[in-house]
């Protein structure tokens, strides 16, 4: 809601950065710009309104042409090689005519304190007029930080134009590398800093309560762009406020809009100064204010202030926040809240950010796989969709816990953690995994029931995953390695079905409850999906099918376990009903089948064998002739034909899952189960000795009775959970092993709710 729009026209001048890289020959322009300014290193010869000088700690100033930069005493340190130099203007604003330009570039890191920028023979009466300011950093990895330019305050006296260059923000806690907070920026990464002047004039600024827009329209064009464009930035503004964030006290009012040239096909950005938090302002793209464009545009002013929201919530300081050389820290939460807010700027429900529809396919990649900045960035792109289902299942309030977590990490010992402010957030990281799952399931089976997202068949869906044709075969297996809040799957379809290949089994190898594995199926390729199981470990799921049947199988990683980049490895087969073994993996479809003779009933004792060498492969021993009630099976290493897998079953279910290493010990999860499946122990084993987590499930309704872990040498290491169930009430109480032995006062019991 505006509460006033007024125009006025600010004389300015525009300091537009080039971001100088020094030690080889480097192009300077501004972008759109065909004027090029070639600067060669080791050859900075003085030319017409051009300068160089050292300057020291003691501080001193430097003129070329009409301007003189002064440097205080302390700003920068002894020896900093300084250059100043007139360089061609370019027009930024619009179709604002721009008079003059100055390069100053600083020998290094940003100077500790402001500097003064004189003007000689600027004209006219003594009057305050708008300066345009930004910044860039050039890294001695020859990276580079730029910004677009924003306005500051600069006054005319006696026809000299005078203003300051604010000092950065360089407070401890500005730059953090990787994961540990307050960690000081190194000086010598840092090795030049750049600013350009320019001088420009006639900048129309239109204000609401909040924002100041400065927008140069061509002539005849549409006059109700600018009160559009602060309509939106109003928008955001109180609608981020009744979610309960809090930021307006943290910014200086009012917030910079800025429509420029040269943003390409970007329809905007924020800017958080090296200046400080406080002073962050949005870039518009010039060739976008339109009013056929308006949706995307204040779509993007919704996404763009909320980044200047939540940089507020940020613990690092301006300085942090552009290192290009730290971790991309909350990078993909600050886009996936962002582009999820674009959806409540706009009055088409069916909105959906083509951001977020041109990165889908990284749901086969994991949330913490980022590599890069841009990286992150375009995670947070799809991440969007997750937050979507996040904050439908509960309410905006988890997106406000989630950025609290995010401000509250800069007083933890722990570091940064995108994941850690999501699961607090969310509430546990339990509840996080469950709903990960639940969401990358709907996903790729395209059952969310979102207008506007694509159809289920342009899915990303990798090539060697999908459109397999069973007609003739007998088995297939699958294995894939799944990064931790990522998913797959794989698509099979099947032609030429009749009743003797209209039966097939889908059995899941693999037991990892972070993992969970569907099946859904349609009668087309393109849908709609059902659901028709989530597979459990050696419980073998049957499904009758028909020609042109789809069956897809997806699989959701939802391990919880830092720094959230191990993977997990899914294993499945499939195979036809009684001709393939589903149970044991590496047995070929031209396996030997037979039937072991000397066991009773006669044929309930199926075989396979190699074809080449006749060693054992695998046994399904069943109670009954017709091969429908399934006691045990045995699963043997190739080579040598010793146990490597053993399971055991009743009417009702798998009750055992054994594993084995070549000299028969226990290795890998070893499992018992209730009847219907339900699980009774889990414990790790390692060549026969209990190494790594455990749980039993004893308690209410099938609950965790106790659970921990143990060490190499099979002796209690970590976290103990005993959690008792009574009609009073349920507890937990935690205790600490340290190698076997409990840790004096560690033990703690708490409250939970009863299942």
């Amino acid at each position: 809601m505006l509460a006033t729009l007024s125009l006025r026209v600010a004389a300015s001048v525009f300091l537009l950065t080039l971001g100088l890289y020094y030690g080889c020959p480097v192009t300077l322009a501004a972008a759109g710009d065909d004027d090029l300014l070639l600067l060669t290193a080791g050859a900075r010869v003085p030319v017409r309104g051009s300068a160089q000088a050292t300057i020291g700690s003691q501080g001193g100033s430097l003129r070329a042409g009409k301007a003189l930069v002064g440097f205080p005493a302390g700003a920068v340190p002894d020896g900093t090689a300084v250059f100043l130099k007139w360089v061609k203007p370019t027009a930024v604003f619009g179709t604002s005519t721009p008079r003059d330009a100055y390069a100053l570039d600083i020998g290094a890191a940003p100077p500790a304190g402001p500097l003064t920028v004189r003007v000689s023979s600027y004209g006219g009466a003594d009057r305050d007029v708008k300066v345009a300011l930004s910044e860039s950093l050039t890294y001695s990895s020859s990276q580079r930080y730029s910004n677009r330019p924003r306005l500051v305050t600069g006054q005319v006296r006696a026809g000299t134009l005078s203003f300051q260059i604010p000092a950065p923000d360089l407070s401890a806690s500005a730059a953090t590398r990787g994961e540990a907070p307050a960690l000081p920026l190194a000086p010598p990464a840092l090795s030049w800093t750049g600013y350009v002047f320019t001088l420009v004039s006639g900048v129309p600024v239109y204000q609401s309560e909040h924002f100041e827009l400065f927008y140069q329209a061509a002539p005849g064009e549409d006059a109700t762009v600018p009160g559009a464009i602060l309509a939106a930035a109003e928008k955001a503004f109180t609608t981020l406020t009744d979610y309960g964030f809090r930021f307006s006290s943290e910014l200086n009012m009012p917030i910079g809009l800025y429509a420029q040239n040269g943003l390409g096909g970007a329809y905007g950005e924020c800017v958080t100064p090296l200046s400080g938090k406080a002073n962050q302002y949005i870039t518009l793209n010039y060739a976008f204010c339109k009013p056929d464009k308006m949706v995307d545009l204040a779509a993007t002013i919704g996404h763009e202030f909320f980044h200047i929201v939540q940089t507020i919530y940020d613990p690092r300081g301006s300085f942090g926040l552009n290192d290009l050389l730290a971790t991309a820290n909350f990078q993909w939460l600050m886009d996936a809240s962002s582009v999820w807010f674009e959806s409540k700027m706009v009055t088409n429900p069916n909105f959906v950010s083509s951001v977020f529809l041109e990165n889908t396919d990284r749901v086969q990649r994991g949330l913490q796989s980022f590599t890069s900045f841009s990286d992150a960035q375009s995670m947070g792109y799809w991440a969007s969709g997750f937050i979507h289902e996040l904050v439908d299942a509960s309410d905006t309030r988890l997106l406000l816990g989630i950025w609290n977590a995010v401000k509250a990490q800069g007083t933890s010992q722990f570091g940064y953690s995108d994941m850690d402010a999501l699961f607090t957030g969310v509430g546990s990281v339990e509840l996080t995994a469950q709903r990960w799952k639940a969401f990358a399931g709907k996903f790729l089976s395209g059952t969310t029931g979102r207008p506007g997202w694509p159809p289920t068949d342009s899915y990303a869906v990798p090539v060697g995953n999908r459109w397999h044709s069973y007609s003739g075969q007998a088995l297939t297996e699958i294995s894939k390695d799944l990064q931790p809040f990522s998913a797959q799957r794989w698509d099979f379809y099947f032609t030429d079905i009749d009743s003797s290949n209209d039966t097939w089994t889908f059995n899941l190898l693999t037991t990892t409850p972070s993992v969970e594995v569907s099946l859904y199926k349609a009668a087309a390729i393109n849908g709609p999906y059902s659901l028709l199981a989530n597979l459990s470990s050696d419980q073998p799921l049957q499904v009758t099918v028909a020609s042109g049947d789809v069956l897809a199988v997806i699989a959701a990683n939802a391990d919880t376990t830092p720094p959230y980049t191990s993977t997990t490895n899914v294993r499945l087969r499939m195979a036809k009903e009684k001709q393939a073994c589903p149970f044991c993996e590496g047995v070929p479809d031209n396996a030997v089948r037979g039937t072991n003779v000397w066991f009773s009933p006669p044929g309930s004792d199926i075989t396979w064998s190699d074809p080449a060498s006749g060693t054992l492969l695998a046994r399904q021993v069943y109670a009954d002739t017709m091969l429908y009630s399934l006691k045990s099976v045995y699963c043997y290493y190739p080579a040598a034909g010793n146990l490597r897998k053993y399971l055991t079953f009743d009417w009702d279910g798998i009750t055992g899952q054994y594993f084995y290493d070549q000299a028969g010990l226990y290795d890998g999860l070893i499992r018992t189960y209730w009847y219907g499946g339900r699980l009774l122990t889990s414990y790790t084993y390692v060549h026969g000795t209990k190494c790594g987590p455990f749980a039993e499930y004893r308690g209410a309704n099938y609950s965790v009775s106790e659970s921990g872990n143990y060490d190499s040498n099979g002796l209690l290491h970590g976290l103990y959970k005993l959690y008792a169930y009574t009609q009073g009430g349920c507890s937990v109480t935690i205790c600490t092993y340290t190698h076997g032995q409990l840790d004096s006062g560690s033990c703690a019991t708490t409250p939970i709710t009863c299942p």
